[in-house]
C-alpha cells in the first residue's frame, strides 16, 4: 500500500481552528514505515501562551474506528494528544503544540498500532452543538 500526504493547515489561536487541507507530492522524512497516511498541520505561527490546537482533519475512511492509530509527530518528536471523535473520514483531536516552530505531521493508517496513553489538555475550551434527536428541547 502507498503513502499517502496531505497538507493541513492549523490557525491556532488560543485552542487552533484548523479547516483547510491540500494534497501534497514530493519527498519527505517518513515518522514510521508501519503508518501508510499521513497529514501535515502547518502551525501558522503559534500565539503568546497557546500551548494546545484543535483540529478536524479527513482520513479519506483510513484511520482506525478507535483512532488508536492516530500519532501526532513534529520533528520526529511524538506530541501528545486527545482524540474528541472518531467519523469514518475525519477526526477530530486537541494536540500540544510543539516548543519549535514547523510543520507537525498526523500519522494514521496502521491496522496493528497500539492506543497511546491518555492525555488530557490542560488548557482550553470545547463547545460543540448538535441538534436534538428526540424532539424539542425547551427548559435545562
Amino acid at each position: 500500500m502507498g503513502r499517502m500526504r496531505f497538507t493541513v493547515t492549523v490557525l491556532a489561536v488560543g485552542v487552533g481552528v484548523l479547516l483547510a487541507c491540500v494534497p501534497v507530492r514530493g519527498q519527505s522524512d517518513w515518522w514510521n514505515d508501519a503508518w501508510s497516511c499521513r497529514r501535515t498541520l502547518l502551525v501558522d505561527p503559534k500565539p503568546a501562551r497557546a500551548t494546545v490546537a484543535v483540529v478536524v482533519v479527513p482520513t479519506l475512511g483510513r484511520v482506525r474506528s478507535d483512532g488508536a492509530d492516530l500519532r501526532v509527530v513534529s520533528g520526529g518528536v511524538l506530541l501528545n494528544h486527545h482524540l474528541l471523535w472518531v467519523e469514518p473520514d475525519r477526526v477530530k483531536l486537541a494536540f500540544e503544540l510543539p516548543r519549535e516552530p514547523g510543520p507537525v505531521h498526523l500519522y494514521f493508517g496502521n491496522p496493528k498500532a497500539r492506543p497511546v496513553p491518555r492525555w488530557t489538555p490542560r488548557a482550553g475550551l470545547i463547545l460543540e452543538t448538535r441538534p436534538s434527536r428526540v424532539g424539542v428541547v425547551d427548559t435545562l
